[in-house]
């Protein structure tokens, strides 16, 4: 038979023992708590590393690709850049090209005004030669100063008073050898081609019959034409006839006189082209 441990010991050993569970217990709590820790700190740490890791790669992907876009973006702007300057050359030479372009029409401008000069200093010179040419040929009416002459029968109307168409040929002539730049006969104006002549009883000048008086009008310079004329062969011999036979023969200066031009003919206007320089 066992004996019986007495009552304070049985206490004391409870107590102990319950203190050797409760602290088994908890250091085994302790133990697993720490083993727990240990693991999840573990698998802190590898979520850690997994996550630094993919921020990493990430961070990675993220440069590699703004490297590649910064390398890309300068390809394209060296490109830009070159293409730029491409362009700038090409355009300095099209500046150019018209520039030189523009310096030969210049030029051509410069030769086209002084021809245009010669050719205003030869229209005038033509103008002139023109003017000179339709008043000499009687192309043209004319106007000024000059002579207005009466030639007339004798009275008694004998054949040696008789006024010949050799006389008007005679006077015309004189008129021309005084400096006459216009003359007319009987309102017939007379050119190179001309012609005084008798045909039956009546004087033609330029193929229009006239009859007495025969009235001569000549342009000329006023100052001298009057003294000229008086002083020709012309004038003394109608003097002559004058004073000698009664031939009608007065000469009068006038301001002013026109004489009609007479159209000319197809062939006469070719004759006057042929003979121009």
């Amino acid at each position: 038979m066992t004996a019986l441990s007495p009552p304070g010991d049985l206490l004391a050993r409870v107590a102990a023992q319950s203190l050797d569970d409760d602290y088994a217990a908890v250091a085994a709590r302790r133990t697993a708590d720490a083993t727990a820790g240990q693991a999840g700190a573990a698998a802190a740490r590898r979520v850690t590393g997994l996550t630094f890791g993919g921020a990493v790669a990430v961070l990675a992907v993220l440069l590699t690709i703004s490297a590649l876009e910064t390398r890309d973006a300068a390809s394209q702007a060296e490109a830009d850049r070159l293409a730029l300057i491409d362009r700038i050359e090409a355009e300095q030479i099209d500046v150019a090209e018209l520039r030189d372009a523009a310096g030969a029409v210049q030029g051509s401008v410069d030769d086209l005004r002084n021809a245009a000069i010669e050719i205003v200093g030869e229209e005038a010179v033509l103008d002139d030669v023109l003017t000179r040419l339709e008043a000499a040929t009687g192309a043209v009416p004319v106007s000024g100063p000059g002579l207005r002459i009466i030639i007339d029968d004798a009275p008694g109307a004998r054949p040696e008073g008789l006024v010949r168409d050799t006389d008007l040929q005679l006077l015309a002539n004189g008129l021309w050898e005084a400096g006459a730049q216009a003359v007319a006969v009987g309102g017939q104006r007379l050119t190179t081609r001309s012609a005084i002549r008798t045909a039956g009883q009546a004087i033609t000048v330029n193929y229009r019959s006239l009859s007495p008086p025969y009235v001569v009008t000549a342009l000329g310079d006023p100052d001298t034409f009057a003294a000229e004329f008086l002083e020709t062969p012309a004038a003394q011999s109608f003097v002559d006839l004058q004073s000698n036979l009664g031939v009608r023969f007065e000469v009068a200066s006038v301001d002013s006189l026109t004489l009609a031009g007479r159209p000319l003919s197809i062939d006469q206007a070719d004759q006057i082209d042929e003979g121009l320089p």
